[in-house]
């Protein structure tokens, strides 16, 4: 079995997992919304918010209007720790 393959397919299982959960999660938000109050009440979500909310809060100004605003924002940072952790990955096998 490819190890590269399997890491590729456990983050787009995680990235799947993720958009599930914004699309369960953001159509109840009144917008808009911050960061902190997504994390407040949808804490206990599967990935956690608060690990979400700290990488978004790097990577916006925390505030949402729209429920697409914060699927953008999340698909974004998943993304990054997606590929984040496919080049440490690689950098093992290299080792």
């Amino acid at each position: 079995m490819d190890p590269q393959r399997t890491a590729r397919q456990r983050a787009s299982e995680r990235a799947r997992r993720v958009e599930a959960t914004v699309d369960r999660t953001t159509g109840g938000a009144a917008y808009p919304v911050r960061v902190e109050e997504l994390a407040d009440e949808y804490g206990s979500a599967d990935p956690p918010a608060e690990d979400l909310s700290a990488a978004i809060e790097r990577s916006t100004d925390g505030e949402f209007d729209s429920p697409t605003e914060v699927r953008a924002a999340i698909q974004q940072v998943t993304a990054q720790n997606s590929a984040r952790t496919e080049a440490t990955f690689d950098e093992r096998e290299q080792s």
